[in-house]
């Protein structure tokens, strides 16, 4: 399996829309999360947008640096099902350990 390039667009962006939507909801603008990545609050809607992986780890990286409730990690993980994840989100259903 080859790995995707750094800037290589592959992914659809619903951890970042929801990592932005919790964000927003504890008061800090989408511009500031997304700083840096060249998206807009628009373009996480669009079903044709592509992300990737620099882009994922310039909106991480925004909201490391603001002072974010710390079950912030906790309320995204929480908001995004393991079907997902594909296979793994499916074995991650399954396994009881």
């Amino acid at each position: 399996m080859e790995l995707p390039l750094w800037n290589e667009k592959r992914y659809v962006p619903y951890k970042l829309a929801t990592l932005v939507g919790v964000l927003a909801e504890q008061g800090f603008s989408p511009e500031v999360t997304l700083a840096g990545t060249g998206l807009s609050v628009a373009s996480l809607a669009n079903p044709e947008t592509r992300t990737s992986v620099r882009q994922y780890i310039t909106t991480c990286e925004n909201a490391l640096r603001l002072p974010i409730d710390p079950e912030t990690p906790f309320r995204v993980g929480s908001r995004i099902p393991l079907s997902a994840y594909g296979a793994y989100g499916f074995a991650l259903v399954c396994s009881p350990t």
